[in-house]
């Protein structure tokens, strides 16, 4: 089931951006509230969101 979600939510990203659904400067969910809105590990998250970024898809903002 994680590794349905997992790739689930890295294709449903990548395709909002393809389509331009989430467009550069879109602020995500934080890792925390993904986590509890989807019911899934903050570590899935993170891991997701690591993978779009090694992927050009997403860029981390420190602040």
């Amino acid at each position: 089931m994680r590794n349905e979600l997992f790739s689930f939510f890295i294709n449903y990203i990548k395709k909002e951006i393809d389509f331009h659904h989430l467009t550069a400067g879109t602020k995500l969910p934080t890792i925390r509230q993904l986590s509890q809105y989807l019911g899934v590990s903050k570590n899935t998250i993170e891991q997701a969101y690591q993978q779009l970024i090694a992927e050009g898809y997403m860029e981390k903002i420190f602040k």
